[in-house]
């Protein structure tokens, strides 16, 4: 998250490209950020699925919490998200042992396990009662 990197929290990121020359020259460029250790990958199909879809995986995550459900059954959500994220990454033509890292399950651990996941809290928050609309304008 946003603010742990601010703090200088270690962290990883991957950088996607077709032209896997490209992603390393901007992997090289970031390199010399201490505590920001960039991967590359030749997959932007699969990395682009895993970085979106933890999203709506991750609210899902949190209607679970929301309901009152702990950890083993977040861990199962989670899992078979991940299967589902590999099938779709197969279908739409990227790799699916790119959900198996950083850009896939990596994302997918964060967001569905942190407090600081909006999209986790807007689970929980629907759980709630509460309206995307309200949960929108915050």
């Amino acid at each position: 998250f946003a603010e742990e990197i601010m703090k200088g929290n270690p962290t990883t990121l991957v950088v996607a490209s077709d032209d896997l020359f490209q992603a390393v020259r901007i992997q090289r460029m970031m390199s010399n950020f201490k505590t920001i250790r960039v991967f590359t990958s030749d997959d932007p199909v699969g990395v682009q699925l895993g970085g979106a879809l933890k999203n709506p995986l991750a609210v899902g995550a949190g209607m679970v919490a929301g309901m009152g459900f702990g950890t083993n059954t977040l861990s199962a959500v989670v899992v078979r998200a991940s299967h589902e994220l590999r099938q779709l990454a197969a279908a739409m033509g990227g790799n699916p042992r790119t959900i198996d890292g950083l850009a896939g399950i990596g994302d997918l651990m964060l967001t569905c396990f942190s407090s600081q996941s909006r999209n986790q809290r807007c689970g929980q928050r629907l759980m709630k009662g509460e309206t995307v609309e309200d949960i929108q304008k915050e």
